[in-house]
């Protein structure tokens, strides 16, 4: 009889369901499970909209991204707000630049830059774990030492291949002409 009972598991969609209600604390400490529960938490881009759609009805989660100065330096800081104690720590990066360019799923594509010759780098943060990966831009392509750059980024999800990209695109345009310039466009994908 018992080894009966050892050999009946819930289908995983119903694991996932009943898990995705759970509050982010727990989750995180489910991550150490297994490979699969670590995945599944981590990466699954379904898993992390279902969290998210979970947490949007719940109105447990939210986040604050503070842009300021401190001792006359420019400063941002992400802080993440939960049912949880806060800290005063802010989970992400300080930088005297940094923008939003776009979400996905619940997840937040943001771009550095520490100073205005230096090369970005992106951060892809989980506002509902505070977790976040750094990807660094490779150097910025120039055709034509003499044109202005213009430089664009996107994030978004191909559900076919289940894999988040990022794409950027930079353009030249000649300064002194109303003329269209080249433009190099490049994608990255997320790593596992």
């Amino acid at each position: 009889m018992a080894d009966d009972m050892t050999k009946k598991s819930l289908p995983f969609e119903a694991v996932m369901e009943i898990i995705s209600w759970l509050p982010v604390k727990s989750l995180i400490r489910f991550r150490c499970i297994s490979k699969t529960w670590h995945r599944l938490l981590t990466i699954d881009p379904q898993f992390a909209k279902l969290q998210l759609d979970r947490s949007i009805e719940s109105k447990v989660n939210s986040s604050i991204l503070i842009l300021g100065r401190k001792n006359g330096h420019a400063e941002s800081n992400l802080y993440s707000i939960n049912e949880f104690p806060t800290s005063d720590e802010p989970i992400l990066l300080e930088s005297p630049s940094i923008s939003i360019i776009g979400v996905c799923n619940g997840l937040i594509l943001l771009s550095s830059r520490l100073n205005e010759d230096a090369d970005r780098v992106l951060y892809v943060w989980n506002p509902i774990t505070g977790e976040y990966i750094s990807i660094p831009c490779t150097p910025t392509p120039t055709l034509y030492p003499n044109r202005r750059k213009n430089t664009r980024f996107a994030f978004g999800f191909h559900q076919a291949i289940n894999q988040y990209k990022i794409i950027r695109t930079v353009g030249e345009d000649d300064r002194n002409s109303e003329e269209e310039g080249d433009e190099v466009v490049e994608m990255a994908e997320l790593p596992d």
